[in-house]
């Protein structure tokens, strides 16, 4: 989608997730990349000095939180840059997963660049693209579905936001649509030309009803046995019809042009015996060579020539045994017309034309073969259509050619990867690591067609990093914690804990009276005032069962830097208590909705809260001393309640393996099957065939003999090296087979030579043509060469 605000793209494609996700037709509907598993699981990312840093600053935290809920309990001063401190590392992390997913995926939500006002929603089809019927179908679809949810009232409505649908299902429905319509229309055309030829020659429509009755049957016949031996049609076949038309005809031709010549001096049944006769050998062996370079032909292990091939030598021999068969057998019901006779010397005035200036004829020859020099010599330095743009119809790369390039600005490279599939996770990771050292290499010394490799271990943590061992020191950062701890991290305050409600003062002093670990350990009486003055020690447990606190009265201070303590359990600092306040001045009985813990400072002083009751049930007086604070301290300072619960998360992440990555991380990088891959992305515009070949050579040296890679940038590719291995063995066998035909037919190396000759210059001029025009010669026009070899000796 392109145009409008980032809200607005943002926002259709959240709409388009969320109504296409669950479609009977798609596997995937992926629209940003979540991060949220990777920041969860960071700290098994880090290495062994930030893990000493997380500690520290977990301590710093600790130790500052501890002081701020009982500051005279502490031996050294906290450091009020501790909250803000964790804050910057999980800030820190929280960037560099970012920035480890951007380098590996270059995204860290949404398909989008900055500086592009386009975004990428990625629709993945639970069916294979090959299955032309299946990828139409789904284009079909999804066009309808998306534009549903495009006409709907949203922040896109009303602005200049436009979507497109490209991509391999797409194009080829496209191509199948377009091929469809070609086949009648070529077919239509092919027919039309025959038709056309037949009356310009026999001016009769009779003769051309006759010759479109068994060509009409070999075709049909052809078409059959293609059903038979190969099931169907492919791309490159399946205008054969077309072909077939053209030469299934020639038979015919000579056939009724020698019938009617015979016809001048005998009857119908005898011009047709005679002319069969006459023309029975040159038919066999002229249709015989057309036929060999098919067959030659067929022999590529490129399916799709292969196939045509097959295809069209069925078709030279079917219409030829139509032609011999049901041909002379309709003349013969039918009868033969008498040719219009020629006037004395037996040729037209046209060929009487030709003849008369055969000089002139040579001189043309001449200057049209000279004239083939440059455009021969344009053919060989660059004759070959490199790019597989071209091989697309006009409409599929008007609809998709700019999107594509769009998408591929989005991505930072070209986004048609070629793939390694592998089953065992354990050599995925030995043929991952020698692939990324082996492309480094190549990178550093300028000489990759490489742009990247892609593959799940980059998602996983340095195999350097014991996860289980992990998992301990992470744990040790918080096994001492309580409830109240974890709910301070999260940004919980006094009166706002999550923790169970406390009675009243009724049962203070009662042991057996529900959760009196709850209050605070006595820490003796500086002046005198709310204390017995004896050493006590007080477990203050919880109910997660954290460790004793151990704070000792005689010090006041013994223990105090002890985390292990439920130091958490103590409320924040409320001002100074100078011990002059009376017993009936202190809030002992007020319990805060978490417990109201007490503060053992010397006069036992609760934390007035708006709404505590006194232990005389009266409204706490909700004005603040000079000496208390407004609104209590709080995590907040420097570490959000958000990033608190993020470092929760952080600090309670399980290990985790490949079986454990989030869908929306590994859907791609992983088959359905559960085989996995490494995507290998260009550097180039992978339409280019010809630079494919580097990037295909150059990816198998990453492979370890695991297989190939396959995608896009290599399929024409490996096409180009087939037919460049294979192609000089095609056109010679070819060669020999037709000039072996030929001098069977006139037995003698001269004439043979001679009846080759005009089909070598008629070649000639063909590239000299194609040269002096800029045409070139495809992947899907190159089949034709040896076809002209065999068709071209005929006559």
């Amino acid at each position: 989608m392109q145009g409008g605000s980032i809200d607005a793209r943002h926002a259709f494609a959240n709409a388009l997730a969320e109504e296409l996700s669950g479609d009977e037709m798609l596997r995937e509907v992926d629209h940003r990349l979540k991060s949220d598993f990777f920041v969860e699981h960071a700290l098994y990312y880090l290495d062994a000095s930030e893990m000493d840093e997380l500690g520290q600053r977990v301590q710093a935290w600790q130790h500052y939180e501890f002081c701020s809920a009982a500051p005279d309990l502490c031996v050294e001063d906290p450091d009020p840059r501790a909250p803000r401190a964790l804050q910057d590392f999980i800030d820190d992390k929280r960037a560099s997963v970012n920035t480890q997913l951007g380098e590996r995926t270059g995204f860290t939500d949404y398909y989008e660049r900055e500086g592009i006002d386009a975004l990428v929603v990625f629709l993945r089809p639970n069916g294979s693209s090959a299955d032309l019927v299946f990828a139409d179908a789904v284009s079909q679809r999804m066009r309808e579905r998306v534009g549903e949810v495009f006409a709907r009232e949203g922040p896109w409505t009303g602005s200049d936001m436009r979507f497109n649908l490209v991509g391999p299902y797409i194009n080829k429905a496209a191509e199948r649509r377009v091929i469809q319509r070609d086949m009648l229309r070529t077919g239509l055309f092919a027919l039309g030309g025959v038709v056309l030829v037949l009356i310009v020659l026999f001016r009769s429509t009779r003769a051309v009803l006759t010759l479109l009755i068994p060509l009409t049957c070999g075709v049909a016949w052809s078409l059959g046995a293609t059903q038979l031996a190969l099931g169907h049609l492919n791309a490159i076949t399946s205008m054969i019809s077309s072909v077939v038309m053209g030469i299934g005809i020639d038979a015919g031709i000579h056939l009724l042009a020698r019938a009617r010549r015979e016809r001048e001096d005998y009857d119908s049944h005898d011009s047709i015996r005679r002319a069969f006769k006459g023309l029975i050998a040159p038919l066999l062996i002229a249709s015989g060579t057309t036929a060999s370079a098919f067959v030659v032909m067929a022999t590529s292990e490129f399916p799709a020539f292969g196939e045509f091939g097959i295809i069209a030598a069925f078709g030279v021999a079917l219409c030829l045994l139509a032609m011999i068969t049901v041909y002379p057998a309709l003349l013969a019901v039918v009868g033969v017309k008498k040719a219009k006779r020629l006037p004395p010397g037996g040729i037209s005035q046209a060929t009487r034309i030709l003849l008369a200036r055969p000089g002139l004829i040579f001189v043309a020859v001449v200057i049209l073969t000279v004239a083939s020099v440059r455009g021969v010599n344009a053919m060989r330095h660059d004759g070959f259509e490199r790019s597989s743009r071209p091989l697309q119809s006009d409409v599929t790369r008007e609809q998709t050619e700019a999107d594509v390039f769009l998408i591929s600005d989005i991505f930072g490279r070209d986004v048609h990867a070629s793939v390694l599939a592998i089953s065992d996770w354990d050599q995925l990771e030995e043929i991952y690591a020698v692939a990324r050292a082996r492309h480094a290499a190549a990178a550093e010394e300028g000489q990759t067609r490489v742009a990247g490799l892609v593959g799940a271990p980059s998602l996983l943590p340095s195999k350097d990093i014991d996860l289980q061992k992990r998992q301990k020191q992470i744990r040790a950062l918080t096994a001492n914690w309580s409830d109240r701890t974890w709910s301070r991290l999260e940004g919980g305050v006094e009166g706002n804990l999550p923790d169970k409600p406390k009675p009243a003062n009724d049962d203070w002093d009662d042991p057996g009276a529900g959760d009196w670990g709850e209050f605070e350990p006595y820490q003796g009486d500086d002046d005198g005032k709310g204390g017995d003055g004896k050493g006590t020690t007080t477990d203050s447990g919880s109910d997660s069962g954290s460790a004793d606190s151990g704070a000792d009265s005689d010090s006041g201070s013994d223990g105090a830097d002890d985390f292990g303590g439920d130091w958490g359990e103590f409320e924040p600092y409320e001002g100074g208590t100078t011990g002059e306040e009376s017993a009936g001045d202190t809030s002992t009985g007020g319990e805060d909705s978490t417990g109201g813990d007490s503060d053992s400072t010397g006069s036992d002083t609760g934390e007035p809260t708006d709404g505590a009751d006194t232990g005389g049930g009266e409204p706490a007086n909700d004005k603040p001393t000079n000496d208390e604070p407004k609104e209590q301290p709080s995590t907040q300072e420097g570490l959000s309640p958000e990033d608190g619960k993020i470092l929760r998360r952080m600090l309670q992440a399980q290990p985790f393996g490949p079986d454990d990555l989030p869908a929306s991380a590994v859907g791609k990088l992983r088959g359905d099957d559960g085989s996995w891959g490494i995507f290998a992305y260009p550097n180039y515009d992978a339409a280019d065939i010809l630079t494919g070949v580097e990037f295909m050579e150059e990816t198998a040296h990453y492979t370890e003999g695991a297989g190939i890679y396959v995608g896009e940038p290599t399929v024409y590719a490996t096409i180009f090296t087939i037919l460049e291995q294979e192609w000089p063995v095609v056109i010679g066998m070819a060669a020999l087979i037709v000039s072996a035909f030929v001098f069977w037919q006139v037995r003698g190396l001269g004439q043979m030579l001679i009846t080759l000759s005009p089909l070598l210059l008629a070649i000639w001029w063909t590239f000299g043509i194609l040269g002096t025009f800029d045409l070139k010669l495809s992947l899907f026009n190159v089949p034709i060469l040896p076809a002209i070899l065999g068709i071209g000796v005929d006559n």
